[in-house]
């Protein structure tokens, strides 16, 4: 039985040998322990009971459950990267940072399935240093055969200065970026790629910083 019940309990046992010792039952006469000391033992005894009342129901009375709740922890999962690179995706440095103008780039590191590498370029300072242009969207990397490395594919420069670099993404956003044309109002395609301000989010690999050589012959189909 819980404590507040053994508390409303004896309080009214005690209360009641008070009050039984001055009344009777039909012509029966209860024995008690005199008048004075019932009353004390009664009074006692229902200070007892209402201490204990109080007990019981002041849970109720400042809106608390009266009896422990069991309680459910739910735990939340602990949410991770789900392509974690950690730096086994990346570009092959560069033999020398003047490029021709028309020219691709290699890297290393396997593309997990169910992903695309993202390929851009925007011109940049002499130091590599961004100067507000925005990016050029360049297609997406061409896995080798065996899967450990890839290239990007050839890119016509237009600046002295180039930053490229790549982002790791879900299929689904490959497939969105690839569908996207660059049309007139009478809805006629226009020649050249569409730019962004910033890139997708993803997982960004470090880029390179080739100076292309603009006098040098253009990418031809």
């Amino acid at each position: 039985m819980p404590e507040k019940y053994w508390i409303l309990a004896i309080g009214g046992a005690i209360a009641l040998i008070g009050i039984g010792s001055n009344v009777k039952f039909g012509n029966v006469a209860v024995e008690g322990v005199g008048k004075k000391a019932g009353a004390i033992a009664g009074a006692f005894g229902g200070l007892i009971a209402l201490v204990g009342l109080v007990y019981a129901l002041w849970p109720q009375w400042i809106g608390l459950p009266s009896e422990p709740r069991s309680t459910v922890t739910v735990t939340e999962p602990a949410v991770t990267s789900p392509t974690p690179i950690g730096g086994s995706l990346k570009f092959v440095p560069l033999a020398s940072k003047k490029v021709p103008r028309c020219s691709s780039y290699s890297g290393v590191g396997p593309i997990p399935g169910g992903y695309q590498l993202l390929i851009f370029e925007r011109a940049v300072g002499e130091a590599g240093q961004d100067i507000g242009e925005k990016y050029g969207y360049n297609g997406h990397a061409i896995r080798n055969e065996t899967g450990d490395a890839w290239r990007t594919v050839r890119m016509d420069h237009g600046a002295d200065h180039v930053e490229v670099t790549a982002v790791l993404v879900p299929q689904a956003f490959d497939d969105f970026f690839e569908n996207l044309r660059l049309v007139d109002n009478q809805g006629k395609p226009l020649e050249g790629g569409w730019q962004i301000d910033i890139l997708p989010p993803g997982e960004k690999l470090a880029p390179v910083f080739p100076d292309p050589d603009l006098s040098a012959a253009p990418c031809t189909e």
